[in-house]
């Protein structure tokens, strides 16, 4: 979908840029003041609609990190996935993190979960997507700010 937002947009420029450079600012800052927004708004509440089943707390163990290597021509890259251990009612669960990490030292390390009771193998990481959310905050931040100092730009 990302992708052809895209190439709408390019086509859209392509067709304008031809009418007028104002129309063209107007739209950049639009998408800007759009994805800033986004940033600050949608992307909390996607992700407290997400826990919304997850009601449990849990206390869990980092109990091994899965390394996986993606190699190219020149580089390779390694990014790595958490399996929490943690007990609930009674029984112990093994569940590995959907959510990719870039740190190979996390083994050991305890942290909280929120787990749906019917189905404790679904985990939301509450540490780790608070952090999330508060750099997508910042993100969107920058572009909003960006964006108004560009408009501001125009009419100077």
């Amino acid at each position: 979908m990302g992708a052809a937002v895209v190439v709408a947009v390019i086509i859209l420029f392509g067709v304008l840029s031809r009418l007028n450079r104002q129309i063209i600012i107007w739209i950049i800052n639009a998408l800007m003041f759009g994805f800033g927004l986004w940033c600050i708004f949608i992307y909390p509440i996607h992700h407290r609609v997400k826990q919304r089943n997850l009601t449990e707390l849990v206390s869990a163990i980092v109990s091994e990190v899965k390394e996986i290597v993606y190699t190219s021509k020149n580089e390779s890259l390694s990014t790595y996935f958490a399996t929490y251990e943690f007990k609930f009612r009674g029984k112990t669960y093994k569940v590995q993190s959907k959510e990719e990490t870039d740190e190979k030292s996390l083994e050991g390390m305890d942290t909280q979960l929120l787990i749906d009771p019917e189905k404790p193998t679904e985990i939301y990481e509450v540490g780790r997507i608070k952090s999330r959310i508060e750099v997508m905050k910042f993100v969107g931040l920058f572009f909003i700010v960006f964006g108004f100092l560009m408009l501001l730009n125009n009419f100077v």
